[in-house]
């Protein structure tokens, strides 16, 4: 068992994503994993911008990479996951966002471990948040109206601690198990459907920096729309 190739789904969401997404491209294609044992899944929500050109070019660079683009009518980052989680066909996914971009030679340490670990259910690492000069101290004063909140509320171990998703492993099964994310929430569906795992599946923390995420402006998982996540976990309490 521990001789078998990982499986691999990576799984990027686009849409008018032209800003970042060659970096996030590039940091796939320096990680020098064999195209045997990875697919690369790019679900696009009718991107009018230079997105899906930036795409055909990393294709025909790659012609040995197993490349695919599916596309949807845009409905929101987490209807693109549940979406991404029904395309993927291999036995691990991972979630990497179109403005984030992963730590060089870091996949294939990564799954040398899961091969050591004995193939859990998910598996989660360090990221690196990656905050553009400009927007470090709107991030930080989200961050702390939300700690403060919580605070007073009686919430903050519940929220202050959660996996990072761009840094999780899947194993394809998880979803078949436990069905997908809710859409009902636009920020912190990844926070409840971590928390709902709780207890009922095998896990293990790899202890090393996997992702850069970056923050910015348009992100839509930026703590800089901390007044957003605030009310979806008032609703969600």
């Amino acid at each position: 068992m521990h001789k078998r190739n990982i499986l691999l789904s990576i799984i990027t969401c686009t849409y008018n994503s032209e800003k970042f997404l060659s970096e996030t491209i590039s940091s796939v294609e320096k990680q020098g994993l064999d195209p045997k044992i990875f697919e690369h899944i790019f679900i696009d929500a009718e991107s009018s911008d230079e997105t899906l050109q930036i795409i055909h070019d990393y294709m025909e660079r790659n012609p040995s990479y197993n490349i695919r683009i599916v596309s949807r009518e845009a409905k929101g980052i987490y209807n693109a996951i549940n979406k991404w989680i029904q395309e993927s066909k291999w036995q691990y996914l991972l979630f990497l966002q179109s403005d984030d971009f992963l730590v060089p030679q870091t996949l294939e340490p990564y799954l040398m471990f899961v091969k050591d670990a004995g193939y859990k259910d998910l598996y989660f690492a360090q990221q690196n948040n990656y905050v553009d000069e400009i927007k470090k101290k709107p991030r930080w004063s989200g961050r702390i109206n939300l700690l403060w909140y919580l605070w007073m509320n009686k919430l903050i171990l519940a929220f202050t601690v959660y996996i990072s998703q761009p840094t999780v492993l899947h194993h394809r099964s998880i979803f078949d198990r436990f069905w997908y994310f809710d859409e009902h929430y636009k920020v912190i569906s990844d926070m409840v459907f971590y928390g709902k795992l709780c207890g009922k599946i095998s896990y293990k923390y790899y202890p090393h920096h996997m992702t850069n995420f970056r923050i910015h402006a348009d992100s839509a998982s930026s703590w800089t729309i901390g007044n957003n996540t605030i009310e979806e976990i008032s609703d969600y309490i």
